[in-house]
Formats: structure tokens, sequence, C-alpha cells
């Protein structure tokens, strides 16, 4: 059984960069709210500051739900632990992974990959911060079936903006 965790900046980041990021958006919430009894176009700014703080809530609120900071890995399956929004374990067998999807799957390397099981009850993310991130990737690749695969190929082959038939002299 292989342990794979974030390392420690990383951790530092996820789980709490959403505290002082937050107390920075409300001050400036409520010094465009102020600025908006003196006039009208301070409404600008408070969209946008509105905006920001949204996103920035809706990437903690994806972090707490799907991102383990913790995963184990065996031949049949993958346990993840230390959420930060659930106290439970989340018990993945490779037998039942349907899709995997972002990150180089989908061409966007900086993105993280989703691994949806179980009829897309359970879904889990893992960033590149992790540490071993290739060697997790890998065994996770050579686990699923043969059709998920094959369709994970063909993503990649999609997002690279590449087929066989155009590079047979690169072959």
């Amino acid at each position: 059984m292989k342990i794979f965790e974030y390392s420690f900046p990383a951790k530092l980041i996820l789980k709490y960069s959403f505290i002082p990021l937050s107390v920075i958006m409300i001050i400036y919430i409520f010094y465009s709210l102020g600025g908006l009894l003196n006039s009208w176009f301070f409404i600008f700014p408070l969209i946008i500051h509105l905006l920001l703080f949204y996103i920035i809530i809706r990437f903690y609120v994806k972090i707490k739900e799907y991102f383990p900071f913790k995963i184990e890995i065996n031949s049949e399956k993958i346990v993840c632990e230390n959420f930060l929004g659930k106290k439970d374990n989340v018990e993945i067998k490779f037998t039942e992974i349907e899709d995997i999807s972002g990150g180089i799957f989908n061409g966007n390397y900086s993105r993280p990959i989703y691994i949806t099981a179980a009829d897309g009850k359970i879904k889990i993310g893992i960033y590149r911060h992790l540490k071993n991130y290739n060697e997790l990737l890998k065994i996770i690749l050579s686990s699923v079936s043969k059709e998920l695969y094959n369709d994970l190929l063909k993503k990649m082959e999609k997002s690279a903006g590449f087929s066989k038939s155009k590079n047979k002299k690169a072959l």
C-alpha cells in the first residue's frame, strides 16, 4: 500500500489561504459600500469584489468536498482520507471508476484531475501538487478498465490536437 500526501506548503495554501483572502475581500466590499454612499460609481468595484468573493468561496467549497489530503492506494482500491469537511474516508475500487476528467485529459495541465466512481456518487479531486503525482496517476491508469483507458487516450489525443494519421512521419 502506497501513501500519497501533499507537501506542507501545499496543504497550508489549500487549507488556510481562504481565511486571509476572505478578510481582505470583506474589507474591500465594505469600503465599496461606504464609497457607494458618496458616488454611484462605486457600484462597479462593489460588483467586482462580490464576484471575486464568490469565486474564492466556490473554490474553497470544492476543496472541502472533493480533495483528500491523504491518499492510500493498493492493487484493488483507493482510500482517500483527511478531507476538510468530512470525517469519514472514501473508498473507491478500481472496478467502480467510471470517468477520469480534467487536468491532462482535458488539455489543461494546471487544473485538477477528477475521478468519478459508483454511478457518479463518489467524486474526488487530485491536484498536481501531490507528492509523486505522476506515480499515482500511473498506478490509477494501469488499474482502470481497458475501455476507460482507451477513452482517456482518445481524450488526450483530442486535447493535444494531434492524431495518428496526421503524425505518421513523427511515429
